[in-house]
């Protein structure tokens, strides 16, 4: 059951944005008849918690901003259900509060993605973006259809990764299917690669889930590690079905099991739906659990930012 961290009493199943929206589908949206869309994985089970509904439009602030501590408690309590929690929003200050949950999180067993942010600088690499740069988190950026990094997607040592994050079809609120771009939506993709594998592996640790994912990652720009695109093109099927030579943990800055592969295997069928937090925009998703929380504002104060402009 999730929360709303802004009515109190609610269950965080409000979308008065519609960025969560499109982050959730692009995760879990269920086959239709007639639609030619579907989540990655589809039978993820989606808890929500709505922590802002805060965005930038046109330069300007709209709706009502989350806090730190908001946050802090969605992440702690997510982590007591959740095996894999999407954090589709960034903050420019390492706050306590959401370090702790996040380290609460990762003690959990729990693999935590975060969209690294839009706000890339061409003078080298970018400040830290958090919650992406906090250990243990899996920091995603954005590429576009021929594997180049978007311009806005930021650089540095916590981009871990990166995955689709332009002209990516995904649910509009309200409007069927809508076009959407920044990390905010290639972070879902590896979140639903995540929820893949815990559903395939259910005896991996999370450590060892983020190791698959960033050793069977397609080749990128600049080599591996790399600022701009961290251990490469996340590749959900090599993710879920490769054979790995060496699997050992990492989840932090260290390095990653080789992702020579004996061979690949397609496993059976998934054992368990896998849960996830979606820090996102509140919504009712057809087919799933409503999800919520979309950006954390751009407060004068903490100087945060959407993950998505």
């Amino acid at each position: 059951r999730g929360e709303d961290l802004l009515t109190p009493g609610g269950t965080g199943q409000r979308d008065c944005v519609g960025h969560g929206t499109a982050v959730a589908s692009i995760i879990a949206a269920a086959p239709r008849p007639g639609a030619d869309f579907a989540g990655l994985a589809p039978k993820a089970r989606v808890v929500p918690f709505r922590v802002t509904e805060r965005e930038v439009v046109n330069g300007q602030p709209q709706g009502r901003e989350g806090t730190p501590g908001g946050l802090a408690k969605a992440i702690h309590d997510a982590a007591d259900q959740a095996q894999v929690i999407n954090l589709s929003l960034t903050m420019e200050t390492d706050d306590p509060q959401v370090r702790a949950a996040i380290g609460y999180a990762v003690s959990r067993d729990v693999v935590v993605v975060a969209a690294v942010g839009n706000a890339h600088q061409d003078t080298g690499a970018d400040p830290p973006s958090y919650p992406a740069a906090y250990p243990g988190v899996l920091g995603v950026g954005a590429v576009d259809e021929n594997g180049n990094r978007v311009a806005q997607s930021q650089v540095g040592s916590y981009v871990r990764i990166v995955a689709p994050g332009a002209n990516v079809t995904a649910a509009a609120h309200g409007q069927g299917l809508g076009t959407f771009a920044g990390t905010s939506f290639a972070a879902p993709f590896v979140s639903g690669t995540a929820a893949l594998i815990r559903q395939y592996h259910p005896g991996l640790h999370a450590d060892q889930v983020i190791a698959r994912i960033l050793a069977t990652a397609d080749p990128a720009p600049g080599g591996r590690p790399s600022g701009g695109y961290g251990y490469g093109i996340l590749n959900p099927y090599r993710a879920v079905t490769e054979q790995l030579v060496a699997s050992a943990p990492s989840a932090s800055q260290g390095p990653i099991p080789a992702a020579g592969a004996a061979h690949r295997t397609v496993p059976p069928g998934p054992t368990r739906a896998t849960a996830l937090l979606l820090a996102g925009a509140g919504l009712l998703l057809a087919g799933l659990v409503a999800l919520a929380a979309t950006v954390l504002p751009r407060g004068a104060a903490r100087h945060w930012r959407p993950g998505r402009t």
